[in-house]
């Protein structure tokens, strides 16, 4: 995957430079920036030369980390703007692990009191032991019932609408 490569290399200038949570508001101010679906399609066009995007980006973005400008021209260069959201979650991914942080969504159809939530990580705690667990809860009313545990890549589902599927297919 690409992106890992580009995220494991803006993260390890972030650390160099001492600037890992700048650098998340450097990205969050790029992401942002493109829900104008017309200035994503700009930076992403292969009909605008590289050097006019970095004319806009250096226009617009001057208020930004030289580092993380330059790049911002690299993955212009290499075609690869496009993928920055996915280089962002990398990133993410790079800077919880190294703060020994473990992020879980818990989906449930209705939101979870914090006792279910104090509940949850307890017994998450047993299988991260050396992590700090931080629990996000997505609220998805299409689960009926239950919950839906998901963590770098792993998943746990335990919800009402999944037990209805695994019926419907033993049908």
């Amino acid at each position: 995957m690409i992106e890992a490569e580009y995220a494991k290399a803006i993260y390890d200038l972030a650390v160099e430079e001492h600037k890992e949570e700048k650098f998340v508001s450097c990205f969050e101010t790029i992401i942002e920036s493109l829900k104008d679906n017309d200035f994503q399609k700009v930076l992403t066009s292969p009909f605008i030369q590289s050097t006019e995007k970095k004319k806009i980006i250096e226009k617009i973005f001057s208020e930004l980390e030289k580092t993380f400008v330059d790049f911002l021209y690299v993955l212009i260069d290499n075609h690869r703007f496009d993928r920055i959201d996915d280089i962002y979650d990398e990133y993410n991914r790079l800077l919880l692990e190294q703060r020994d942080i473990i992020k879980i969504e818990v989906h449930s159809a209705v939101p979870l009191n914090s006792m279910h939530m104090v509940h949850l990580i307890e017994s998450l705690k047993e299988k991260y032991k050396d992590k700090k667990i931080e629990l996000e809860n997505i609220v998805d009313p299409t689960l009926i019932g239950g919950i839906q545990i998901i963590s770098g890549g792993e998943s746990l589902d335990i919800s009402l609408k999944n037990s209805l599927n695994k019926l419907k297919e033993a049908l």
